[in-house]
């Protein structure tokens, strides 16, 4: 399963996102900013 990272500061666009990719079976984490997403990778 293919992994993908969302970065967005607007937690409704990182929950609309997330739910499409989920829906196209892509394993979804998501960060609020640059600092967060660094900490996830």
């Amino acid at each position: 399963m293919k992994r993908i990272l969302i970065v967005d500061d607007a937690i409704t666009m990182r929950q609309l996102v997330a739910a499409t990719l989920k829906s196209a079976g892509y394993e979804v984490v998501d960060a609020r900013d640059g600092v967060d997403a660094l900490k996830k990778t």
